[in-house]
């Protein structure tokens, strides 16, 4: 297509300008995206077993797109989920945000068998010259610092292999520790956009308490949903705060296929991995292009982790339930993971100096 956005944008839409069931509609868009996405997987395997994989971050796209997945693979308890969590410092957001997510799910879930896995890696020891290289070779011609950050996050969480958590033991320790609690909830409310990092409210996990160390789980799953798109379609940008907002994301969806489609593919194939995008799903877009007025969609007169994305918050708070995961603020991966300080230090000797615009050059 010469001009994607349109499938998000398009003038002979038919506008809606009533919006009393907006987030109904919205969950239903969405799941049914999902569902397009679980078909094959459902109609040919209803009797054997066979894993589901999902890039875990535990932010709002990837929760919400876990929560569907286990919404429409309910009647197949030979259907498992595997949740990919990548992580260079056990501090990260992503770290944080994930243990929390997945307890969520757990709690709506209780009966279904969903693997949380803790992929830990080590910048000094993971990112050789020689992976550089072959994560350069992968994503050419792309090879700014963000684009290397980004396909190294990508390629590493796809290998499938980490820590595996222990359900029981992980609902036992949130029993026996004080970590979610209505201080904690009511604090989230107060956020504004100079201060608004709720996983620095939250305290660190003692992993040994609840994951099993002794030795690494590796996934079978060969299909991986990606929450790809979300951000493009919902508002999610704080950059979009700035300007013009609708042709910002007509730019960023006509730009998608160049800045992370054909690259996260080649990165991820490495792995033997297909992604899949239910956040790109042609019906969930044009619905969205039928809302006349888009602060029903994005709204950034709210506070960060309210304001952005605020139709699909709505959905995961108002309508599923969800405690918190509607109020974490976006993170690209590149910094959810940590993966961008390391190389913005061993690069520029500082994180504050990072330019992820620059050409990546092979650190040594």
């Amino acid at each position: 297509m010469s001009k994607p956005h349109l499938m998000r944008f398009n003038p002979i839409f038919d506008k809606i300008n009533t919006y009393n069931n907006l987030v109904q509609i919205c969950h239903d868009k969405i799941r049914n995206a999902v569902k397009k996405r679980l078909n094959d997987i459902i109609n040919i395997n209803k009797n054997n077993n066979y894993t589901i994989g999902i890039s875990f971050s535990g932010g709002l796209d990837s929760t919400l797109m876990t929560y569907y997945t286990l919404l429409e693979t309910s009647e197949y308890n030979n259907i498992n989920i595997d949740l990919f969590n990548l992580s260079f410092d056990k501090t990260s957001p992503d770290r944080i945000t994930g243990i929390i997510s997945y307890k969520e799910l757990i709690n709506k879930f209780p009966n279904r068998k969903i693997n949380l896995i803790l992929i830990d890696k080590e910048y000094n020891t993971d990112i050789t010259p020689n992976f550089q290289k072959k994560i350069l070779n992968l994503i050419f011609p792309r090879n700014t610092h963000m684009d290397f950050n980004i396909s190294s996050a990508k390629y590493l969480s796809t290998t499938k292999k980490g820590f595996l958590v222990d359900k029981n033991k992980l609902l036992q320790y949130f029993k026996n520790t004080e970590i979610i609690n209505e201080n904690l909830i009511n604090k989230s409310e107060e956020k504004t956009y100079q201060n608004n990092i709720m996983t620095k409210k939250i305290q660190n996990f003692e992993y040994d308490k609840f994951t099993i160390m002794d030795k690494i789980y590796t996934s079978d799953a060969k299909i991986i949903l990606d929450g790809l798109g979300a951000d493009e379609i919902f508002g999610g940008y704080l950059r979009y705060k700035n300007g013009d907002i609708e042709n910002q994301m007509k730019r960023d969806l006509d730009r998608l296929w160049l800045r992370n489609c054909g690259r996260d593919d080649r990165v991820c194939g490495e792995n033997l991995v297909e992604l899949r995008f239910p956040y790109l799903d042609k019906d969930l877009m044009k619905f969205l292009g039928c809302i006349q007025d888009m602060k029903q969609i994005v709204d950034f007169d709210k506070p960060r982790g309210e304001g952005e994305k605020y139709l699909l918050r709505k959905v995961a708070k108002d309508l599923i339930g969800f405690k918190l995961c509607h109020k974490f603020e976006k993170r690209a991966i590149q910094f959810g993971t940590k993966i961008a300080h390391h190389t913005n230090v061993h690069k520029y000797g500082s994180n504050n100096k990072a330019n992820g615009k620059a050409q990546f050059e092979e650190i040594k």
